[in-house]
Parts: structure tokens; sequence; C-alpha cells
């Protein structure tokens, strides 16, 4: 049995891996996001993020990459490793990323690889719109030789912005290395700089990544902590994520074998004698046997004994804890079109659990029939702001959410519905039972390219698809919200793939061996007596 299970959580709070979904979204951390998100989309070239050992580089790199790469208007790449011995097979890495292993085979030189590459940038950038960024982590390691060339790729670039966008994750040292090649560091155009934790967004961390392990996320865990053991975790680790991750994961394991659940000052010690000496500093005695000698003379001279000095302390130490369990203030909501992809998170204090919901049960289908005319009969109003409510089946967030409505999980998207439900602090949780409104965000007439879908089924009601599309896989299929000025809305079951015509979506659905895409059929806009438009952002 998983250790963690018998502290009634789900999975590994304290896994020593990069995992986008365990991602804290600390303040500092929320505004390197948000400050790259607004020099990519405005096409500002180079990007550098640094930081010391430890500071949570690599989780951001991993988590920018996911996010972009659910929006189509990006094309985005991640090279984790660039420790390439020439510029040579650095160019043909980047090559093979960019256009495939067999076009990169089928060069010979540098030369070659970087026209190709170049080729690739054009095409996508120019001709078809779309915003190619190539992030890099471990940036420490590239060689100049590796630097020059992304210089030389820097240079490809219109009257108005640079074609290419990168983004490099690195130690400090690559700072150094920058200072001795003036002309790519001129070119620069944003450097954001990590730093550890503070001692408030540590106990938020903590606490954070074992809510989102929990087995019952809206519930509060069923570990706690004291507020001396928050303090000494912060005071051994500093604020440095991978410091707070292996300590965490021996104090759970110490809870374990003591079999207990609530982390104490004393559990916390425990815990750090089974991690490095180098990562957390040990208790020292001579520090404890100098306060005790302090005491004992204190106590001797009697002045604890004073009234005045009693209740002077008293009032300190009321004053010291109240201040570590203010609520705090909440985060600004940033109304500007470069929306960061996560807020900076409120404090996880205990005060400011999520309250329990209803848990949720899955009602009955109840489809209409496939064959009947799909149009909504109880929200039949063209001019209504929203789509419906969705009920949240288990813990997801906004993006994965407005992915499965909207056909992508944008930043405008996951803007407006949260603007639509303003009780929301962040976009990143959303917790099973609670119901979301989806606003209409655009309605278009589809392209060519929309006309033909694969669909699997349909409901009158937004809650009622989202169920069926949940059940038969977000990965494949979601939501399609159309709409008719006469009929209203009708939301149809769909795989993600549309097509221009019957023959490609049937050459796909036969290629499907799921029982399950088998029971679909194909559907034309075309064939009904309706003007269709898509809500969404299509």
């Amino acid at each position: 049995m998983d250790y963690y299970k018998l502290l009634q959580l789900a999975r590994e709070p304290f896994a020593n891996t990069p995992d986008p979904d365990m991602f804290y979204p600390a303040n500092q951390h929320a505004h390197c996001l948000q400050k790259l998100e607004v020099a990519v989309r405005l096409r500002r070239g180079l990007c550098v993020v640094s930081g010391e050992v430890g500071t949570g580089k690599t989780t951001v790199c991993r988590y920018l990459y996911r996010y972009l790469s659910g929006d189509d208007l990006f094309c985005t790449h991640l090279v984790l490793d660039p420790c390439f011995e020439n510029s040579s097979d650095f160019a043909a890495r980047l090559n093979q990323e960019l256009n495939g292993r067999e076009a990169s085979l089928g060069c010979s030189s540098q030369c070659q690889h970087k026209e190709q590459i170049q080729e690739f940038i054009l095409r996508l950038g120019e001709e078809e719109g779309r915003i190619v960024t190539l992030i890099i982590d471990e940036g420490q390691k590239l060689s100049e030789d590796c630097l020059e060339f992304l210089r030389e790729l820097l240079n490809f670039e219109t009257n108005e912005h640079k074609l290419l966008q990168i983004i490099i994750f690195a130690q400090d040292e690559f700072l150094d290395i920058l200072k001795q090649m003036p002309n790519l560091q001129d070119r620069v155009a944003l450097h954001y700089r990590l730093e550890p934790l503070s001692r408030k967004d540590t106990t938020s961390f903590i606490l954070h990544r074992i809510q989102a392990s929990s087995t019952d996320p809206s519930r509060p865990p069923a570990v706690t902590f004291s507020l001396a053991a928050r303090r000494l975790i912060y005071k051994m680790t500093r604020g440095y994520p991978r410091r707070i991750i292996h300590l965490g994961h021996n104090i759970l394991l110490t809870l374990v074998m003591l079999e207990r659940t609530r982390i104490t000052r004393k559990v916390v010690h425990r815990a750090a004698d089974s991690v490095s000496s180098r990562e957390i500093p040990r208790r020292s005695s001579r520090p404890l046997a100098l306060a005790a000698g302090t005491v004992a003379v204190l106590l001797a001279l009697g002045l604890l004994y004073q009234a005045g000095h009693l209740e002077q302390a008293k009032s300190r130490w009321l004053a010291f804890i109240a201040s570590h369990y203010d609520a705090g203030d909440p985060p600004s909501q940033d109304s500007s079109r470069y929306r960061a992809p996560v807020s900076p998170a409120p404090d996880s204090s205990p005060d400011q659990q999520d309250r329990p919901v209803p848990a949720y049960s899955l009602t009955a289908k109840n489809s209409p029939d496939n064959d009947s005319q799909p149009v909504s009969t109880l929200d039949a109003s063209a001019d209504r702001d929203t789509l419906g409510k969705v009920t949240v089946i288990s813990r997801e967030s906004l993006w994965t959410l407005a992915d499965a409505v909207y056909g992508r999980g944008s930043v405008a998207a996951v803007q407006q519905v949260a603007e639509a439900n303003p009780w929301l602090t962040n976009p990143d949780i959303i917790h099973a039972g609670q119901q979301i409104t989806l606003p209409v965000i655009s309605l278009k007439s589809p392209s060519s390219k929309q006309q033909v879908w694969i669909r699997l089924a349909w409901a009158r009601d937004l809650d009622q698809a989202y169920q069926q599309a949940y059940n038969a896989g977000l990965d494949s299929f979601r939501v399609l919200a159309l709409n008719d000025a006469q009929a209203g809305f009708a939301f149809w079951v769909v795989h993600r793939e549309s097509f221009d015509d019957p023959s490609s979506a049937r050459q796909v659905l036969d290629s499907k061996s799921s029982s399950l895409i088998q029971e679909a059929e194909i559907v034309s806009l075309e064939d009904f007596d309706r003007t269709w438009k898509l809500a969404g952002l299509e």
C-alpha cells in the first residue's frame, strides 16, 4: 500500500519531479509567467529566466510549455537538456524538433539545417500567423557556439517583430556567459530572476500540494501543521522549493511511522535527520544551551515575574501569531488583454480552506435520440449571454474546462469564464461539485474545415453534454456548442478533429478501434435546415 494513502492522500504530494499539475502559483512565479506570456505574444525575441539551484525554474518551464501548447496560436517546442558538443549537433536537433527526423537527416551541413529552420519559421510565422516558440531548460549547459547559433536565428525577423521566440531557463552562472557575449546580451528582451519563496509562500506551497493530493480536494486535508512547524520548515529550507519537497516527503513518512496526522516541530526535526545536511541545516545544541542559560539567569533575577514584562510579552506574542493568520488581500483582477495563465495564489491558511461542497454524482445521460433534430427546446434564446452551467465532476482547472467547451483553453477564454464566476479565486483549481457558468464568448460561422464532425451524442443542455464528453474522455472528445437564430443552442459531443468533407471523417472514424467511437456518426452542418454558428474559439 502506498504510504500517502494512509494520510488520506490520492497521490504523492512531494514527488521530486516537475509536475505541472502540482504547480503552486506563488506571487513571483505568477508574475514571471505573466511577463513571459506578454513578451512572447508581442514577439519580443529572447527571454531569460535565471535563479539558484532548486528555486523552481524547471517546474515553471514545464508549466509554461503546457500552457502555450494548449493554444493553437503558438507552435511551441521544448529542449530539456541542451548539452551538445558543437553548434552543428545543436542545429540538427532543432531542425529535427521543428521539421522532423527525416528532414534533419537530409541535411549535410549546419547551413542547410539553418535554412530549413528558417523556412519552417517563415511558413508558420508569416503564412499561418502563428508564434513559433522555443523553450530551453538547463540553459547554462549551452556552449558559446550554440548561443551564437541562437543569436543568428534571432536575426530572422520582419520589420515589425521577431519570427522566433526563445525562452531560456538557466542557473545564475548563465548570466556570466551572457556577459562575455554582448551581442547576444543586448538581445535579451526580458530577464526575470526567481528567488526562494517567502515564509508565507512556503506555507502555502506545502498546503497547496497536500490539498491538491487529497482524496477529496473539496474538504480540508487530514494532515495539519502547527504554526511552530511551519516556521521551522521555512527556517530549515529558506524557501527553496526543492528543499521543501525533500523535507516535506520525509515529514509525511515520519507521520506514517508515528501514526499521526499533525505536524509539529518535533516531527519536523525528526524528518530533517533523513535529509542531506547540505540541503537542510541541522539544529545546534549550542544555541539551545545558551538560550536555556539565559532563561535561567533571567529567572534567577526575577525579571520574568514582573507583571509589566509579562503583559508586554503576551501582547507581542499575540500580535505575532495574529499576523501569521491574516487572510491577506485577494489577488488583483487583471482586466488587460494579456492576463497571466495563473493568478498569484492567496494564502492557504486553515481559515481559507474551501468549504465542503456536496458530493457530485453522475446522473443518467437521458440523451435525445440522435435521429431527431438537434435543437435545444430548453434554451432557445439566441440573445442570451451564457451557454449554461457545468457541474465540475473532478478536480481540474478553468483551462481544461474551457478547452472542453470552447475547443481551446486560451487566456481570453479563461479570463471571461473567471469574470462570469467572480467567486472563484484560483483558475488553476476548481473542485468537484462546483457549478461554473460558461459565457458565450463568440458566435462565428464555421469555416470550410468545420463543416463535418464525428458526433458521439448531443444533449439539450450544456451540463448534460459535458458529462457525456467527460465520460467519453476529454482527450479525444469535447463539447461543440452551436447556435441558430431561430432554434437557439444545441450541444454536440464530438471528436476533437473537424473536417471539410465526409470522406476525410470516414477515414479517421474507420481508423479508430475504440468501441465507443464506433458508435459515433458523421454529421455535416450543411445537412441541416439551419444557419449554424459555432460558440467558442474555433
